[in-house]
């Protein structure tokens, strides 16, 4: 999953318990889409971008179907849950359009930005298979498994109170 940005760098993985409310919820909502693939979740938090990508994977098929949400993002200064859910509201309505339509052709390939209750969000579609993309990045040595990934330009690491600053997020919530 490529950030929008280009300077977006260093990123947290989202909750894997959040992620997994959001894919019961979709279960829920598309019962029967949820009989014959899997949904997905995942999603990364940068200093100044959310991005979030929910998926459809048919049974037996390799090509998955995606949406790619990203919104700027204000680390302390905007609510980070807000945003998500904003994202996966966009999500969700994309999957449902998606649903509906016999053909993936109108659905934009690269960034589009529009306007949901008042924020920018950005949305492009794409048929990555999270799973084998997980295991390419394995293979490469790409997933560390550390709390914070990605490239640091100046090649420190990240102390888990500096991140928890940036997020906005306070040990006594």
């Amino acid at each position: 999953m490529e950030p929008r940005r280009s300077r977006s760098a260093k990123w947290t993985n989202l909750p894997s318990d959040y992620t997994k409310q959001v894919v019961d919820a979709l279960r829920e909502s598309f019962r029967d889409e949820s009989k014959s693939g899997t949904f997905l979740v995942e999603g990364r938090i940068y200093a100044d971008e959310i991005l979030l990508r929910m998926g459809f994977l048919e049974k037996g098929r390799l090509r998955q179907t995606n949406f790619e949400i990203s919104v700027d993002y204000k680390a302390g200064k905007e609510d980070t849950m807000k945003l998500l859910n904003l994202a996966m509201d966009v999500g969700a309505t994309m999957l449902e359009e998606l649903f509906a339509s016999t053909s993936d052709a109108d659905f934009p390939r690269t960034w589009q930005p529009f306007e949901v209750e008042g924020k920018i969000l950005y949305l492009q579609f794409s048929a990555t298979n999270s799973d084998l993309e997980k295991q390419a990045d394995e293979l490469l040595g790409k997933d560390s498994g550390r709390l914070v990934e990605g490239e640091d330009e100046v090649g420190e690491e990240e102390s888990l109170e500096s991140i928890k600053r940036r997020l906005g997020v306070d040990d006594e919530e």
